[in-house]
């Protein structure tokens, strides 16, 4: 972990060097950029979590993948469009019962459509069918699409207002934590927090 900080914090202060020096030489630009470059390595860091959470999740799935049985997973399949069409149309739903009572207020409707999708993901992720874990599929190979398309967006338009080569030199830096993150911290902080069930327990300290 001491490892990990120091090169997140050496990675941050890469980003606001990066960002003052590109700036003008004017002083509250400098300054601009400065803070610009901790929003950047602050967007990164969050991107990176989320593909660690992503990369998880498929692992799972896929480990879910291999266990299930291909011929019921095919006959899943229907249901499972079905089951996806009724959660998009409850959505839908809620957004026309917006619009047709307005005299609710708009926190309302924001707090019941977090609950309608929280509740959606909690029963479609804890369902054990093959229905639900095609439903789990489906919705991975979307998220993960959009994910990817927003990172390349991102870095298009990162691209537009600095050089290229700049770009590629800050993302290869978020991508070299990232996968010390993943590769290395974690699974030891995981590994770590296990506790052997034949072990005995804790002594407390005699007084």
């Amino acid at each position: 972990m001491r490892i990990l900080k120091f090169g997140i914090t050496a990675s941050i202060l890469v980003y606001m060097l990066t960002g003052a020096a590109d700036a003008t030489s004017d002083g509250l630009v400098i300054v601009g950029g400065t803070l610009m470059g901790l929003c950047g390595a602050l967007g990164v860091g969050i991107a990176g979590f989320g593909f660690v959470a992503l990369w998880n999740l498929w692992k799972e799935l896929l480990s879910q993948l291999r266990r299930a049985s291909i011929g019921r997973l095919l006959v899943s399949l229907p249901l499972a469009l079905l089951g996806l069409a009724g959660g998009l149309g409850a959505l839908i739903l809620a957004g026309y019962l917006t619009e047709k009572f307005p005299a609710v207020p708009a926190e309302v409707y924001k707090a019941l459509f977090w609950f309608l999708i929280a509740v959606m993901f909690w029963f479609l992720w804890m369902g054990r069918s093959h229905v639900a874990l095609f439903l789990r599929l489906i919705l991975l190979v979307l998220f993960s699409a959009i994910i990817l398309v927003s990172v390349v967006l991102a870095l298009r338009w990162a691209g537009s207002l600095t050089t290229h080569i700049l770009v590629l030199f800050l993302t290869v830096i978020g991508a070299i934590n990232t996968l010390f993150y993943a590769a290395f911290v974690r699974d030891i902080a995981l590994a770590d927090n296990l506790v052997d069930p034949s072990s005995p327990p804790p002594q407390m300290p005699s007084p």
